[in-house]
């Protein structure tokens, strides 16, 4: 397979593991593969940071912010700054993390039979709601256990 067809379908794979708003998520990784750059703007990731990363399936990133703000919490910047800069990070990174997810699920599949690559890319393709629901129910269990709320 010559190199043009090779790329035409790892987009579809790109695709296929998007899943949801693909179009956007294919532009914006190809405007970064262009201009070899790791920055792209992404609102959803700034606004909601860890629980856009839980949604998008990204859980260990998604679970390192959960810790940090928790953590950022006992140590006395109850989601002050240090959060604020965290969730700038994530504006402006989770477009290039996400890439860098999928392009690793999609590494996953280089050795799979076509059966075995299209119930690999089925059971990590989309989103998951469920994900961020539990995140926000933790985080909110934690912080009302600390504030004496139940």
């Amino acid at each position: 397979m010559n190199e043009k067809s090779n790329a035409h379908l790892e987009l579809n794979d790109e695709e296929k593991l998007i899943e949801i708003n693909s179009s956007y998520y294919i532009k914006k990784f190809n405007k970064m593969r262009d201009k070899n750059t790791k920055f792209s703007w992404n609102w959803a990731s700034f606004i909601f940071n860890n629980l856009w990363f839980f949604y998008r399936k990204m859980y260990f990133v998604g679970t390192i912010i959960v810790s940090i703000n928790i953590g950022l919490f006992f140590l006395g910047d109850p989601w002050g700054y240090v959060s604020d800069i965290i969730a700038v990070i994530s504006g402006i990174g989770g477009n290039y993390l996400y890439m860098k997810h999928i392009e690793k699920e999609i590494d996953n599949t280089k050795d799979m039979t076509d059966f075995e690559k299209e119930e690999f890319i089925k059971n990590k393709a989309g989103t998951n709601i469920i994900a961020p629901i539990c995140a926000f129910v933790l985080i909110f269990m934690v912080f009302a256990k600390i504030h004496g709320l139940y």
